[in-house]
């Protein structure tokens, strides 16, 4: 698995913990302490896939929130994601979290 930065961000894949969805569920998100930028975004990738200069398979933008709860609808195939906050609209992976889906 690819190494990514500690992160001082708190981000979760989830808001209860959950870490696998059905395929064709929404991935709900959650995400505390990001820097609030205008357009500071969270993005799922496949899991060990490039998240610099790839697109993301799906994204949503936090509207410039430091903290909050959104949800990325995406129809995912079975496996492992990535699910990563970025920010201000660039490659920059600020914090990230794993879910899969089965």
């Amino acid at each position: 698995m690819p190494q990514y930065p500690s992160c001082s961000p708190s981000f979760s894949s989830s808001p209860i913990g959950r870490r696998r969805y059905p395929p064709g569920e929404p991935i709900a998100v959650s995400w505390t302490d990001a820097p609030g930028n205008t357009w500071d975004w969270i993005g799922v990738y496949p899991l060990g896939g490039d998240t610099e200069g790839a697109d993301p398979l799906a994204y949503r933008f936090t509207d410039a929130r430091p903290a909050g709860t959104t949800t990325i609808p995406v129809a995912l195939e079975r496996g492992r994601y990535l699910v990563g906050l970025f920010l201000d609209d660039t490659g920059t992976l600020l914090a990230v979290d794993e879910v899969e889906i089965r």
